[in-house]
């Protein structure tokens, strides 16, 4: 992987651009909140595919005469992969190329699709790690290191930022040299040393950072469960299919639905 030389016109008009909205400029890194975030947006599947390379997609299709947006979330990959991952496709649901293809002439004359993807990386990049509070971060921990220091240092280092940002390597790899904390020489050496990546998780492990590497290997779609009963229920397809949907999708044949009654259970709260 080639770190692409993003010009300074560009970045600046995609951090102008997440500056519109609000629910992007937090505080508090947004970590995986993005989650909540996308599924505003769109149609989120979160279903594992082991084999698949891609961490995700997106789909467009008109459904009753309006666009809606369908995105693919790969369970199979690490947390934070899909954290990233749902950053990104959020950037193209927000129409970044569009916005950035109208309004900056160095985006629209350089155009490619290398570029486009480049500009919906720094875009999740951005909002997932906003410059000033991973400047702050890194550089705290980096404090204790003059002109170089050792791998193993680097990595728990990494992980730190990991942690607290909820991302991948190569993603806090590559923030590094954006905010020219390594060159990129440094970089494209440390995102490309499969001996590096394959160690990661080896390193999670011993350093105890227990909420990274997870693949958490979801299969959900928000509001199916209600919808495959409302299917069956008006025998839309056979029982068959309804019982091999909800096996794929790891639904429980008894799931909840709005026509299960609940004991009722009163519930006493404390005041103040």
């Amino acid at each position: 992987m080639i770190i692409p030389d993003l010009p300074v016109t560009i970045q600046d008009k995609i951090q102008n651009f997440i500056n519109q909205y609000d629910y992007l400029k937090k505080i508090e890194p947004i970590r995986d909140n993005i989650f909540e975030i996308l599924d505003e947006k769109c149609i989120i599947l979160y279903f594992p595919q082991e084999n698949e390379e891609n961490d995700g997609s997106l789909i467009q299709k008109s459904v009753n005469g309006k666009l809606t947006n369908f995105v693919h979330i790969n369970t199979y990959k690490v947390i934070e992969k899909q954290v990233f991952t749902a950053a990104h496709e959020l950037a193209h649901i927000l129409n970044l190329h569009e916005h950035l293809y109208n309004s900056c002439n160095e985006y629209k004359n350089m155009f490619s699709k290398e570029l486009e993807e480049a500009a919906m990386n720094y875009f999740a990049a951005l909002v997932l790690m906003p410059t000033q509070i991973f400047q702050e971060k890194a550089t705290d921990l980096f404090k204790e290191f003059s002109d170089t220091i050792q791998l193993n240092d680097f990595i728990k280092i990494s992980l730190n930022l990991m942690d607290i940002f909820f991302v991948p390597f190569k993603a806090v790899v590559v923030r590094l040299f954006e905010i020219n904390i390594i060159d990129k020489s440094t970089a494209e050496f440390l995102i490309n040393n499969n001996d590096i990546l394959k160690k990661i998780n080896d390193y999670i492990n011993y350093y105890g950072f227990t909420r990274l590497g997870i693949r958490s290997q979801k299969k959900s779609i928000k509001g199916f469960p209600e919808l495959i009963s409302k299917v069956e229920n008006a025998n839309i397809f056979n029982k068959n299919k309804i019982d091999k949907t909800r096996e794929k999708l790891d639904i429980p044949l008894n799931n909840i639905s709005e026509n299960n009654e609940v004991e009722l259970i009163n519930l006493e709260l404390k005041n103040g």
